[in-house]
């Protein structure tokens, strides 16, 4: 895995936080997956695929937690302060 590509995957799942309120179309995340994926040999696609989906889905939990823990009523797509997501670095949480 492609550690470089992992990191731009949690970026763009960081972006959609501040500028979707953790909605988006998915369509940056999906392009970077398959053109990453479609440069590896056929046993690797798989596994490769798997693991960045599973990234994307853990990086938007968890910066989504730390939303619900600045403002219990928020909601996916409802508007927040996105200062919150300021104590929030790529795979790691800091409570102010």
């Amino acid at each position: 895995m492609d550690e470089r590509v992992l990191q731009q995957v949690k970026q763009i799942v960081f972006d959609h936080m501040k500028s979707g309120y953790g909605v988006s179309d998915g369509e940056d995340i999906s392009a970077l997956i398959r053109n990453y994926t479609m440069s590896l040999s056929p046993e690797e696609c798989l596994s490769a695929s798997w693991t960045l989906n599973e990234a994307v889905h853990s990086e938007a939990v968890r910066l989504g937690e730390s939303v619900h823990r600045h403002d219990p009523s928020w909601d996916w797509g409802k508007p927040f302060d996105t200062g919150i997501l300021d104590s929030c670095q790529q795979g790691v949480d800091t409570i102010v």
